[in-house]
């Protein structure tokens, strides 16, 4: 179930957020990256350009789904942070699970309501899932299903901002700077893109 919070399932990820993320929580804090290995890979520098301050928290885990997510967030210590922004990355690794777009949608915005929940004065950005260097027509199907059902549900609510980001990442031909050579995961290049598109959503809310 994409709403039903559940921790992380495999010991890595699992020890990372339970022991080393708290180590690292700072005592003030202005953005918030949240999310999955996209937002976990987030190089620190280009992360600090989107804050004046430069005052940000990663909190991204690599192979986080949506149930993860809300796990994470119910985590007590969390509520002092405040954040005036959250950049959300999710639902890559619910799609690759195959679970149905319209579910990742619903469990997306459960994490915007919670983080809602913790957070209330915060702006909230959540990063559409972009397509792999490689996509079957289904998977195309679904990254278009995914889009659309969650930038419904979040115009229902106005508790966030979409932002589709796959003009920044997408592959000319064979050359392909903004993706790794998985197919999957932002090069330092990609995340120079996608901060461009979505550095105005966060100054207009400081």
């Amino acid at each position: 179930m994409t709403t039903t919070p559940i921790p992380e399932q495999s010991s890595g990820p699992l020890f990372y957020a339970e022991k080393i993320i708290p180590k690292r929580m700072p005592a003030q804090v202005d953005l918030i990256i949240l999310g999955d290995s996209q937002a976990a890979n987030w190089p620190e520098d280009l992360a600090k350009s989107l804050d004046p301050a430069g005052n940000v928290f990663n909190l991204g885990v690599a192979g986080d789904r949506t149930q993860n997510v809300l796990w994470r967030l119910r985590e007590p210590a969390l509520k002092r942070l405040d954040p005036s922004n959250v950049i959300l990355f999710i639902g890559r690794n619910n799609i690759n699970a195959n679970d149905k777009p319209c579910a990742v949608a619903i469990g997306t915005m459960a994490i915007v309501k919670m983080t809602h929940l913790v957070w209330p004065k915060t702006h909230i950005v959540v990063v559409g899932v972009t397509p792999l260097r490689i996509m079957t027509p289904q998977r195309t199907s679904d990254l278009l299903d995914l889009k659309l059902a969650t930038v419904s549900l979040l115009g229902q609510t106005k508790l966030a901002n979409y932002v589709d980001v796959s003009s920044a990442v997408a592959c000319a031909g064979p050359s392909c700077e903004a993706l790794r050579p998985d197919g999957m995961h932002y090069t330092q290049v990609g995340y120079e893109g996608i901060g461009h598109l979505v550095a105005p959503l966060l100054l207009s809310h400081h």
